[in-house]
């Protein structure tokens, strides 16, 4: 971060040795300029040779010995310098906590685009558990009803089985008995007919 602001630092100095030159240039504009000038009357007859402006010369008695505090040095600086390296702690503690902000919001989108994310992860395995739990139920009871359907048709077979050997038990005995019949009336028959046949 050091050196993104350090362009930005110099940039300030220069805004204010250029704004400390002008105001100086103004100042000696108005000083020079307003006190020079002469009236109109005055500018009337021969043309002399103008007369350089002097400003007076520091005396001694202008002139103060000694030494000065650390705190006063720090205090006269007609150029505003002094502000200067608050100027660049205000912008680089703006841009600290621009910088920080931006983490700031940047972290809390990415963590709620990662709850997000994972509710709808979530949400999916959920869905897909659910629609397996229902194939699977669904196969169950359709194996359940294959098994039953397996099972009544068994029952069914073994039932018709039953009732045809029945009916073929009782046809042969129906059969057995009328043969057996059958073949009482032919002995009683041939029985009679001797019978008969001794008398005569």
């Amino acid at each position: 971060m050091s050196d993104q602001q350090t362009p930005s630092t110099f940039g300030n100095r220069k805004v204010w040795i250029g704004g400390a030159v002008a105001a100086a240039a103004v100042f000696a504009v108005a000083q020079f300029g307003f006190e020079g000038k002469t009236n109109e009357k005055d500018v009337i007859g021969t043309i002399a040779p103008a007369e350089r402006y002097r400003a007076p010369q520091p005396t001694g008695d202008d002139i103060k010995v000694g030494t000065t505090t650390g705190g006063d040095a720090t205090r006269t600086n007609p150029t505003g310098t002094d502000k200067q390296p608050q100027d660049s702690k205000a912008a680089q503690d703006s841009k600290a906590a621009q910088d920080s902000k931006a983490a700031q919001d940047s972290k809390a989108a990415q963590d709620s685009k990662a709850a997000q994310d994972s509710k709808a992860a979530q949400d999916s395995k959920a869905a897909q558990d659910s629609k397996a739990a229902q194939d699977s139920k669904a196969a169950q009871d359709s194996k359940a009803a294959q098994d039953s359907k397996a099972a009544q048709d068994s029952k069914a077979a073994q039932d018709s089985k039953a009732a045809q050997d029945s009916k073929a038990a009782q046809d042969s005995k129906a059969a057995q008995d009328s043969k057996a019949a059958q073949d009482s009336k032919a002995a009683q028959d041939s029985k009679a007919a001797q019978d008969s046949k001794a008398q005569r």
